[in-house]
């Protein structure tokens, strides 16, 4: 599989939605930009009726190193606030939503040599 660009990648094996994500470099480190997409993907998935599972995990053979922290100290106690708001409506998703949503990992990509 060959290395994927930097975000989230929605593909389908049939009834099964696979929510990737992909920060090269960082181990796919959770960034904000990644939890907005995955949020959005999550609500669109669980109105599909085509869609009867959801599996999220990280690229190249790795979930996830957690929050990607490279954004830390330049924000607001405001902007901290909306940003555990937005984190609480993702969680709540996968863990309320009607369709079941499970971990997973994505084959390592070939290194070249």
């Amino acid at each position: 599989m060959a290395q994927l660009e930097r975000g989230t990648h929605l593909t389908r094996e049939g009834a099964i939605a696979i929510l990737t994500m992909s920060n090269p470099g960082k181990r796919n480190a959770f960034s904000v930009e990644m939890r907005e997409d995955l949020t959005r993907h999550l609500e669109e998935l669980q109105r599909d009726v085509s869609c009867r599972a959801i599996v999220l995990q990280g690229a190249d053979g790795c979930f996830s190193a957690g929050g990607d922290v490279s954004g830390f100290g330049t924000k607001t106690v405001i902007d901290y606030r909306a940003g555990l708001i937005a984190s609480h409506r993702f969680v709540r998703l996968l863990i309320t939503g009607e369709k079941p949503a499970t971990p997973g990992s994505a084959p390592p990509s070939p290194r070249s040599a």
